[in-house]
């Protein structure tokens, strides 16, 4: 899938990031522990912070996000959510890819 950009995320991007996250990783939270609504929501604001964010976009479509701490020796990705209906699409590993670049 070529038409695959990512963009630094701002404030206003919380709430899209945050049902992004629900949508993609409930059911398997829901497997281990149960999801806390209140507990992800005020985890998700504090963690959605920093330059490390950016909103993963298919032809201009806000789809994802991912978030990465990039380090001296690699980058550390904390988090990378797609939205359930563009699973299988290679978004992800697209994602995974560019940021591994950027580091060489």
């Amino acid at each position: 899938m070529s038409n695959i950009a990512m963009r630094p995320a701002t404030p206003g991007d919380s709430e899209f990031a945050y049902r992004v996250k629900r949508a993609a990783f409930k059911e398997y939270i829901e497997q281990v522990w149960e999801w806390d609504e209140g507990e992800q929501r005020r985890t998700h604001e504090r963690r959605f912070v920093g330059e490390g964010f950016r909103i993963v976009t298919v032809a201009g479509e806000d789809v994802g996000f991912i978030s990465v701490d990039p380090e001296p020796d690699c980058v550390h990705v904390h988090q990378l959510f797609i939205l359930p209906e563009y699973h299988n699409k290679g978004i992800g590993r697209e994602c995974m890819l560019r940021v591994m670049q950027e580091k060489r």
